[in-house]
């Protein structure tokens, strides 16, 4: 992407998801020549990057490791319950129940 903003700025600007400001780096490009439409879409490279960590870092709030295990823990009880209640039993576990994960297996009772 950041080759892309000194190549072609507009379409970089453009992939960045900035449509409008894509128009202006156009404007930018073609009338005041290359160099303020790459540091038009340099500056807006360094505003998508900043984006893309808040995204990540509130992510990472709001769905900490811990609540991810804990949701997958609960869908495998969940599917184990379902599958004792249809009548199969596993003859093997891990530390935590894993459905069709390796070393378990399920019979017919």
């Amino acid at each position: 992407m950041l080759l892309l903003c000194y190549i072609c700025p507009p379409l970089a600007v453009l992939l960045m998801g900035r449509p409008f400001s894509a128009f202006l780096n156009l404007i930018l490009t073609t009338i005041f020549f290359w160099i303020p439409g790459i540091k038009h879409a340099l500056s807006c490279y360094a505003d998508y990057k900043l984006q893309q960590q808040h995204s990540n870092l509130v992510d990472a709030v709001n769905y900490p490791a811990w609540f991810s295990m804990a949701v997958q823990a609960r869908a495998r009880e969940t599917q184990i319950n379902a599958l004792h209640q249809a009548g199969y039993a596993p003859q093997s576990f891990d530390e935590l129940p894993h459905v069709g994960a390796k070393g378990t297996v399920f019979r017919r009772r």
